[in-house]
């Protein structure tokens, strides 16, 4: 059924979770003087997904 709605997804596995609450994590302590504008998190070897 997947594949019939999202047929850009391969069989490859996708992002764990852990990472990205590594990524949440991060950002949550991140105490500097400059500003993160943007972060994009996409699976290796697939071209991120840009609106």
């Amino acid at each position: 059924m997947i594949k019939l709605t999202r047929p850009d997804l391969s069989g490859q596995p996708m992002i764990n979770p852990i990472d990205i609450a590594q990524t949440i994590i991060f950002l949550l302590n991140f105490r500097n003087n400059s500003v993160i504008d943007e972060i994009v998190i996409h699976r290796e070897g697939k071209e991120p997904f840009l609106v």
